[in-house]
């Protein structure tokens, strides 16, 4: 069965690359390949998600003799091309000690100042299970959205920091257990 609104993060050389996806069903004991496709990253902007159709074409197929390519689908895909430079990990321990301080002060200041929660959560997460501090962040975090909520039927409903910790937290650590 398909799962809709997947997303993955995936490491690219350069913008001139080119992405190459390929569709496989999986039965109990063999998997078979329904389409592939490219795509030419050359066309993103930095930063700018676009969004649009692409077609699988299946070119190898058995029993065709003129083995001309065969439309398999489409599919929607939303591509975000980012731009990261990473530095040497001792380049960062001032911040991180900062970061993992006692009250989580510096935590709660990013939190309510950058907009993009969702990426804000995705770093914190990685950061604090470098340092062994995952537990103590979900912890704090968990705690102060109890403590923000009146009603507790809207408990973890929101689009908080909180929420988007532990969501995070489970793709990271739980994803195995799913499959």
């Amino acid at each position: 069965d398909p799962y809709w609104g997947h997303t993955f993060t995936l490491n690219v050389p350069h913008k001139n690359s080119k992405l190459d996806v390929s569709l496989h069903q999986h039965d109990k004991n063999k998997t078979r390949l329904i389409g592939q496709m490219q795509i030419d990253l050359k066309s993103l902007d930095y930063g700018k998600p676009e969004e649009k159709w692409y077609r699988f074409i299946l070119i190898k197929r058995r029993r065709v003799k003129d083995n001309a390519p065969l439309s398999t689908g489409d599919i929607r895909i939303r591509l975000t091309l980012d731009e990261q430079h990473v530095l040497e990990a001792n380049h960062y321990e001032d911040l991180i000690q900062l970061l993992i301080g006692h009250d989580f002060s510096l935590v709660t200041l990013l939190g309510e100042l950058i907009d993009n929660q969702n990426d804000l959560a995705k770093r914190l997460v990685s950061i604090f299970h470098y340092k062994q501090k995952a537990s103590q962040l979900l912890n704090y975090l968990v705690s102060v959205e109890i403590g923000k909520t009146d009603i507790p039927q809207v408990l973890f409903r929101g689009n908080s920091l909180s929420t988007k910790v532990v969501d995070h937290f489970l793709m990271m650590f739980g994803r195995k257990y799913l499959t």
